[in-house]
């Protein structure tokens, strides 16, 4: 039987003994766990390429549905994207850089500093879930093409589809959610089902990590 693209890249790290670079994490007994990219052996189109949404499956009730910039947005509306993958049993990590901003920027930036606003875009991997970064999480001193600006603190935040782009390139709005996979199915997206006025959302540069094998941690290496 043919090997799994995951099987074979542990059965290559063991043969040369050698490691997989990947992201670590140090449980509460000592073992260390790797975390194996395998993005682009199960996501199409994790990054939207050449303004695309090919690979994707979604429904929208939504003023705007727009890929541009490699990224895409639900802007005044309620959706749900998704892909459906075939993947070994395991542990996963999804992960995506995808804010959300409930209502109009005036409105929702008061919501966000008193602490009554209601994210309702979830990231999503099987049955667990993580509700994406607010708009107002991350800001930008200075301006950026297409920014909403707050005088009163001289910050500046996405307000448009160029602007969110910029502000993922500087590596903001992350987010992840881990899931087990007991039946080789895996199911990733994200979804908003509460509407509200002027509600937006806009997401890219999807990953998707393999939990590897675990192995004593003798150190740590920053």
């Amino acid at each position: 039987m043919a090997q799994s693209p995951i099987d074979a890249i542990l059965s290559d790290v063991a043969a040369n003994n050698s490691s997989i670079k990947s992201t670590c994490e140090v449980t509460v007994n000592g073992l260390k766990e790797n975390w194996v990219d395998v993005t682009d052996t199960y996501i199409a189109n994790p990054r939207f390429e050449k303004n695309s949404n090919q690979g994707w499956t979604f429904y929208a009730n939504a003023g705007s549905t727009a890929c541009s910039f490699e990224t895409m947005e639900f802007w005044n509306g309620t959706f749900n994207i998704y892909q459906t993958l075939e993947v070994p049993n395991g542990k996963y990590r999804l992960s995506a850089q995808a804010f959300y901003r409930t209502t109009s920027h005036e409105a929702g930036y008061n919501a966000y500093n008193n602490g009554t606003e209601n994210i309702t875009v979830y990231l999503y991997a099987n049955q667990n879930t993580q509700p994406v970064a607010s708009i107002y999480s991350d800001h930008l001193s200075s301006q950026g093409p297409g920014a909403y600006y707050i005088p009163k603190y001289d910050e500046y935040y996405p307000n448009s589809m160029e602007s969110g782009a910029h502000y993922f390139e500087q590596g903001f709005y992350q987010n992840s959610v881990i899931t087990e996979v007991t039946d080789g199915m895996l199911t990733i997206g994200l979804i908003n089902e509460k509407f509200v006025s002027n509600n937006w959302c806009m997401f890219d540069n999807f990953k998707l990590e393999y939990c590897g094998e675990i192995v004593p941690a003798t150190s740590i290496a920053l």
